[in-house]
């Protein structure tokens, strides 16, 4: 009877062993498919992305006019099963990058064209990158950047006898270059493209002869007198702003009469920002709040 228990506990013994042995395998064998699995996931290739080069389509850096469309067209192949979608993001002067377009995709192989409102100011940078991403992550992507311009028109405005008075007379300190309106101390920051930054010192009102601007984006300098008197379409002001634009200061100060200053405003929803001015009078008096400058300007 013993011997019997005995032999019945070996026997149980080496089932036990088997099985064991059998888990083991398996278990390998499932880590094994999991790691090759995940190497092949690793290893994969990114899809395939080219950007079309078709009449009527943008495919590389190039320049572009403020309002006008832009068309892209890619296609796409995944090199791992199929394509999860394409994107369109943009960011200005490399600034954030946001989503603006994009398509949900199914299969191996697809064709996207996509248009885009080229909005901005001129002289700014619209940085647009294009991505398509394959169904295990990876991604490839293709980048056009689009410098604005104009479209070349005479100017807007050309007007003389402009006044901006000192801050302290309240009603008449600020200037909106795009509707040629003189503002006061009240009206809305947002619109003030000029505006008199004299202090107030030791009961005095001191007139610096500065300006700034309300909204804060106006950026100022200083030209010469030939530019101002052939200045008469939108690319001089454009090309001489690219050109100089480096040297462009949030204020201005040592205003003088003689003096000619181009600007760009940056004053929201105005597409075509840019303006010269002329200094045409200065008067400087004892009545706080009587001094002024005159100018001329054309642009808009």
């Amino acid at each position: 009877m013993l011997l019997k228990t005995g032999r019945n506990h070996l026997v149980y013994l080496h089932e036990t062993y088997q099985l064991m042995r059998l888990n083991q395998i398996l278990f390998l064998l499932l880590s094994s498919i999991a790691f090759f699995s995940c190497k092949t996931q690793e290893s994969a290739l990114a899809p395939t992305l080219t950007i079309l080069v078709e009449p009527g389509y943008t495919s590389k850096d190039t320049a572009g006019s403020i309002d006008s469309i832009v068309l892209f067209k890619v296609t796409a192949t995944s090199n791992h099963n199929i394509l999860k979608s394409i994107a369109l993001f943009l960011s200005t002067n490399r600034g954030a990058s946001a989503e603006v377009d994009r398509t949900v995709l199914s299969v191996n192989t697809a064709t996207w064209e996509t248009s885009q409102k080229l909005e901005g100011f001129v002289g700014d940078t619209l940085h647009y990158v294009i991505s398509a991403i394959d169904d295990n992550g990876k991604s490839t992507s293709i980048s056009v950047n689009i410098n604005l311009r104009s479209i070349l028109r005479d100017f807007k405005i050309d007007t003389i006898r402009q006044r901006i008075y000192n801050k302290f007379d309240t009603t008449r300190v600020a200037y909106n270059l795009n509707t040629g309106e003189r503002l006061s101390f009240t009206d809305l920051s947002s619109v003030k493209d000029i505006v008199d930054l004299s202090s107030y010192t030791d009961s005095q009102v001191v007139f610096n002869k500065t300006w700034g601007s309300g909204h804060g984006t106006s950026q100022f300098i200083q030209v010469d007198a030939a530019f101002f008197s052939g200045a008469s379409q939108t690319k001089s002001l454009e090309d001489e702003w690219l050109r100089l634009s480096s040297l462009a200061t949030p204020t201005i100060s040592n205003i003088a009469k003689g003096n000619y200053y181009l600007i760009k405003t940056r004053q929201k929803n105005i597409s075509f920002d840019l303006y010269v001015i002329h200094i045409t009078d200065i008067l400087e008096t004892t009545d706080d709040n009587s001094d002024y400058i005159e100018f001329s300007y054309k642009g808009g």
